[in-house]
């Protein structure tokens, strides 16, 4: 088995990593309704609050596991096994926390080092469905 090498993201509380991630996740979503869906603000907005919510999330996130190296499962696992001090008042506990994994994977360090655009590419996929819903 390769030795896992320490990064500057494991200085760092997986409940930090998955701060930092959680809004590089807003903006990419942003960024990308933007791109594909030039609608009202309003609109926009609820297409976003329907990507960016623990129930979405942790879907993404079971799907995604088997596309992850030992390392980015490593660091979702800290951030899903992470104490939150709130849960979210729309998703079960358990998709709070496997959605705080998938936030940690979002924090810069790892963006540069680990498949989050393909990731985020593939979650984009799974979501055209729910995407085309609020478009047409």
């Amino acid at each position: 088995m390769e030795e896992i090498k320490r990064t500057a993201a494991d200085g760092y509380s997986p409940l930090t990593l998955a701060f930092i991630g959680d809004g590089v996740y807003d903006l990419l979503v942003r960024d990308y309704l933007v791109r594909k869906a030039n609608r009202p603000v309003g609109e926009l907005n609820k297409i976003k609050v329907s990507l960016v919510n623990c129930e979405s999330q942790a879907a993404f996130a079971k799907d995604l596991m088997p596309c992850l190296s030992e390392r980015e499962q490593a660091v979702y696992k800290r951030g899903r096994n992470a104490a939150p001090k709130s849960a979210s008042k729309h998703g079960t506990l358990a998709d709070y926390h496997s959605a705080t994994g998938l936030e940690a994977l979002g924090s810069p360090d790892f963006l540069q080092k680990i498949s989050c655009i393909k990731m985020l590419k593939y979650y984009f996929k799974l979501s055209s469905f729910m995407l085309y819903y609020y478009l047409y």
